[in-house]
């Protein structure tokens, strides 16, 4: 790989990061599932556990985002997808690297 695709700026970019993750059927295939057995999960509990669950759920989702962190990973990002252009990362397939990773867990 030279360069990144217009595919990888997207994600870069912001929102356009949700569209790249549908297009990886492994981790659509991995993240469905797992969501399917936290509905089941949750389906399961009492009315009062859900209640509590869910304050927790809110709770953490109106927590404050540190600004900082947002902006850290733009740069990380951008240094990462100059790195990409110039030549000066070593980039492998995606294929490639989950099969090495799922040799390794076996």
């Amino acid at each position: 790989m030279k360069a990144l695709s217009g595919r990888w700026r997207g994600m870069i970019g912001g929102g356009a990061g949700l569209t790249l993750l549908t297009e990886w059927s492994p981790m659509t295939s991995h993240m469905a599932r797992a969501f399917s057995q936290v509905e089941q999960d949750v389906l399961a509990l009492t009315n009062q556990e859900r209640a509590r669950l869910l304050r927790t759920l809110i709770r953490e989702l109106d927590a404050p985002v540190d600004s900082g962190v947002e902006e850290a990973w733009m740069a990380e990002s951008e240094r990462r997808l100059a790195q990409a252009e110039d030549g000066s990362a070593t980039l492998y397939a995606a294929d490639e690297v989950l099969k090495e990773a799922r040799a390794r867990l076996k």
